[in-house]
């Protein structure tokens, strides 16, 4: 596992974007955003519709990602935390995080992004991008488990979901 901002995952997040309906990829900065969707661009050789999507952005390309993606135009947009909340797409089935999200909410609040129905549970990847990362995403996925927001009690309402680290 090498560090580079999780570029060494993109054969396998592209594969995981093939495999489900649309995708979103969360990471923690816009610099390793533009880096980590050009490496995906690069490599997608099966020209899927893809788009990046952060703050910094002109707000006329933000909403352009955001018409395509509400339409079903992309597979997957790679963004910031510009999508944390606001936006639901219902074709969204699937979040991967690349790095650790650093807060439980935040994590939680990006998993909550896919599968917005009540009786399916949320699907998110977890992506590190070098071993100490791995030990952060580990235990971001402990506490979500045990219903621990960043040390207060998770609300009593629906909480399922299924995590894994590729």
């Amino acid at each position: 596992m090498g560090g580079a901002g999780g570029r060494y995952a993109v054969p396998d997040v592209l594969r995981a974007i093939e495999a489900a309906n649309a995708s979103i990829i969360f990471i923690n900065t816009r610099a390793q955003a533009e880096l980590f969707f050009q490496a995906l661009w690069l490599a997608n050789e099966a020209s899927l519709p893809i788009a990046l999507h952060h703050g910094s952005l002109a707000r006329e390309q933000r909403a352009k990602v955001e018409d395509a993606m509400a339409a079903g135009a992309l597979r997957a947009v790679v963004a910031t935390g510009s999508l944390d909340l606001g936006i639901d797409w219902g074709n969204v089935d699937q979040v991967i995080q690349i790095g650790a999200p650093h807060q439980i909410k935040r994590l939680a609040q990006r998993i909550g992004r896919s599968n917005h129905q009540y009786d399916r549970p949320s699907v998110a990847r977890l992506v590190p991008v070098n071993r100490f990362d791995t030990i952060e995403c580990i235990a971001a996925i402990d506490a979500l488990a045990e219903g621990q927001l960043d040390g207060s009690p998770a609300p009593r309402a629906r909480w399922r979901f299924f995590a894994s680290i590729s």
